[in-house]
Formats: C-alpha cells, structure tokens, sequence
C-alpha cells in the first residue's frame, strides 16, 4: 500500500519503510544496541514519512522520540551523536562513503552532523520509496 506524505506517494508500506532504515544502519555497520542506534531509527523513519522534520530536527524530532522513550531531548541528541561518531570511526567506511562522499569536507575528523546524517539517509529512503 501506498503511503502518502505532503502530496508525493511513497510505494512502500510503512513497515517496508521502517525495515529500509534498519538495512541501511545495518549496512553502514551501526551497532544496534546503541540506545543512539533506535533514537536514529526512528529520527530517520519520521524524517521520511515528513520532509518538514528536516529542518528543526533538535526541537521538533528530538522532542517526539524523548516523548516516546520517556527521557529528554538532549539524551536523545547524545545518544544520537555517540552512535553516528562510533559508526563513522569503526563502520562500513565504504557504505559512509557511498552516502556521504558528495560532502568532501567530512573526513575521520570531521564527523556528519546528526541532522546532515538523519537528512541524507532519509533522503536515500525517499528516493528508493518514491512512485
């Protein structure tokens, strides 16, 4: 079933959506049991289903999942933070590079910011889910 988010039609169900993100985490080799890992998920899954969770990702996002998990905002957003930095250090540098290459100002150092990570592989997501 087709899932319809502001006026674009995604061809995959939400499951199939929520099983995209877990593949493409676990092909960039994010640990998952990192509490950061399901923050991420999730962050990611509502980022696709609404492009406009883009923008205020620290208030509106990170409100949501802290709502949902009973704890606060900027746990989330450390959580977050600790499991891309872990994933950009001791992951799938291929599969970083394979999303992330256009941005060649990010390096071992310079790690993605959690909003430029969440934006850019809901960005993928989208793209692989559109009609």
């Amino acid at each position: 079933m087709a899932k319809k988010t502001r006026g674009i039609f995604l061809r995959k169900s939400a499951e199939e959506i929520e099983a995209h993100v877990a593949r493409v985490l676990f092909d960039l080799e994010m640990p998952n049991y990192f509490k950061g890992y399901l923050y991420l998920k999730d962050a990611i899954y509502m980022a696709v289903l609404d492009e406009n969770m883009y923008a205020p990702v620290t208030k509106d996002l990170y409100e949501k999942i802290a709502e949902r998990y009973q704890t606060t905002s900027p746990v989330v957003e450390a959580a977050i933070r600790y499991a891309i930095r872990k994933t950009w250090k001791l992951g799938n540098h291929e599969k970083l590079h394979e999303l992330f290459g256009a941005f060649s100002h990010l390096n071992d150092k310079k790690v993605p910011t959690n909003a430029l990570f969440i934006t850019r592989v809901a960005e993928e997501i989208r793209v692989d889910s559109l009609y």
